[in-house]
């Protein structure tokens, strides 16, 4: 399976979640408000050494998916904060539903998920609201 494939795959799952206005397939130069909620998913680093058995393997990879909730500069500081903390946990619960769904690719079932919470993301030199999920999966090759 290809980077791509799997980045797909996570940027579907996210962009299914109602809360998500946009869930572009590249990282935007800007964004603009009527797009928030906005995510869009990144890789990040890898192990390629598992294992090899003859042409079939698979290495670990995380992608992070960032999410951009709302413009600090826009409302009270409370009122960005209970929104990010509802979207990310309708985002966490998309991906659960998703990994026990029978729709599920084979390779993100046992994919596990971490966030750091509510953060303060800059973009473009503007202040978002917002959080980073890191998805860890197992990915097979060759493609």
């Amino acid at each position: 399976m290809r980077l791509t494939e799997a980045m797909d795959t996570i940027r579907n799952v996210v962009a299914a979640v109602p809360d998500i206005n946009t869930a572009p397939h590249f990282v935007p130069s800007r964004i603009a408000s009527s797009e928030l909620p906005l995510a869009f998913v990144i890789v990040r680093g890898g192990g390629w050494q598992d294992y090899i058995y003859g042409q079939q393997g698979s290495h670990n990879r995380q992608f992070d998916v960032f999410v951009y909730v709302k413009p600090v500069a826009h409302g009270t500081l409370d009122e960005g904060y209970v929104k990010t903390i509802t979207v990310l946990e309708n985002v966490a619960r998309a991906f659960i539903e998703y990994q026990h769904s029978e729709d599920c690719v084979g390779w993100f079932r046992t994919a596990t998920f971490e966030d750091g919470g509510h953060v303060i993301l800059n973009y473009a030199q503007n202040d978002y609201h917002g959080f980073v999920l890191t998805v860890n999966v197992r990915i097979p090759f060759p493609y």
